[in-house]
Protein backbone atom coordinates (compact mmCIF):
# COMPACT_ATOMS: atom_id res chain seq x y z
CA UNK A 1 0.00 0.00 0.00
CA UNK A 2 1.45 3.44 -0.97
CA UNK A 3 1.96 6.26 1.36
CA UNK A 4 -0.89 7.86 -0.58
CA UNK A 5 -3.50 5.11 0.38
CA UNK A 6 -2.52 5.24 3.86
CA UNK A 7 -3.17 8.70 3.90
CA UNK A 8 -6.57 8.18 2.27
CA UNK A 9 -7.81 5.61 4.59
CA UNK A 10 -6.73 6.99 7.51
CA UNK A 11 -8.79 10.42 6.64
CA UNK A 12 -11.45 7.90 5.98
CA UNK A 13 -11.29 6.60 9.35
CA UNK A 14 -11.29 10.39 10.75
CA UNK A 15 -13.63 12.04 8.39
CA UNK A 16 -16.43 8.88 8.78
CA UNK A 17 -18.56 8.79 5.44
CA UNK A 18 -21.98 7.64 4.92
CA UNK A 19 -22.41 4.12 4.05
CA UNK A 20 -26.15 4.22 3.99
CA UNK A 21 -25.62 5.92 0.39
CA UNK A 22 -23.21 3.07 -0.82
CA UNK A 23 -24.19 0.49 -3.03
CA UNK A 24 -23.51 -3.04 -1.82
CA UNK A 25 -20.46 -3.42 -4.35
CA UNK A 26 -18.59 -0.47 -2.86
CA UNK A 27 -19.40 -1.35 0.85
CA UNK A 28 -17.71 -5.02 -0.59
CA UNK A 29 -14.69 -2.35 -1.99
CA UNK A 30 -14.86 0.16 0.97
CA UNK A 31 -14.74 -3.76 3.60
CA UNK A 32 -11.65 -4.53 1.47
CA UNK A 33 -9.46 -1.62 1.86
CA UNK A 34 -10.60 -1.62 5.42
CA UNK A 35 -9.26 -4.90 6.01
CA UNK A 36 -5.84 -4.45 4.12
CA UNK A 37 -5.49 -1.49 6.39
CA UNK A 38 -5.94 -4.20 9.48
CA UNK A 39 -3.77 -6.47 8.00
CA UNK A 40 -0.80 -3.92 7.76
CA UNK A 41 2.51 -4.35 9.52
CA UNK A 42 2.96 -1.98 13.05
CA UNK A 43 -1.07 -0.60 12.51
CA UNK A 44 -1.33 1.64 15.89
CA UNK A 45 -3.61 0.27 18.17
CA UNK A 46 -6.35 3.42 17.75
CA UNK A 47 -6.17 2.93 14.24
CA UNK A 48 -6.55 -0.33 14.18
CA UNK A 49 -9.23 -0.29 16.19
CA UNK A 50 -10.76 2.52 14.19
CA UNK A 51 -10.62 0.24 10.94
CA UNK A 52 -12.45 -2.21 12.56
CA UNK A 53 -15.19 -0.33 13.82
CA UNK A 54 -15.41 1.03 10.61
CA UNK A 55 -15.79 -2.69 9.04
CA UNK A 56 -18.21 -3.63 11.43
CA UNK A 57 -20.36 -0.57 10.39
CA UNK A 58 -20.12 -1.24 7.00
CA UNK A 59 -21.10 -4.83 7.38
CA UNK A 60 -24.50 -3.60 9.36
CA UNK A 61 -25.01 -1.14 6.57
CA UNK A 62 -24.64 -4.34 4.00
CA UNK A 63 -26.45 -6.46 6.15
CA UNK A 64 -29.45 -4.19 6.39
CA UNK A 65 -29.34 -3.68 2.52
CA UNK A 66 -29.09 -7.48 1.82
CA UNK A 67 -32.17 -7.85 4.03
CA UNK A 68 -33.98 -4.77 2.62
CA UNK A 69 -33.35 -6.53 -0.92
CA UNK A 70 -34.68 -9.96 0.21
CA UNK A 71 -38.01 -8.47 1.58
CA UNK A 72 -38.23 -7.00 -1.95
CA UNK A 73 -38.00 -10.10 -3.61
CA UNK A 74 -41.05 -11.68 -5.76
CA UNK A 75 -42.01 -15.42 -5.81
CA UNK A 76 -44.43 -17.23 -8.02
CA UNK A 77 -47.33 -18.85 -6.35
CA UNK A 78 -48.98 -21.80 -7.61
CA UNK A 79 -51.48 -19.96 -9.94
CA UNK A 80 -48.41 -18.36 -11.39
CA UNK A 81 -49.06 -14.68 -9.57
CA UNK A 82 -45.95 -12.91 -8.19
CA UNK A 83 -46.28 -12.01 -4.26
CA UNK A 84 -43.61 -10.50 -2.01
CA UNK A 85 -41.23 -12.41 -0.43
CA UNK A 86 -42.22 -12.57 2.95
Amino acid sequence: MSNTDEKNEKNDIKDGFDAGKMSVEEIFTELDRTLSGLNRENVPLEEGFALYKKGIDLLKVCNEKIEKVEKEVLVMNEEGDLNEYK
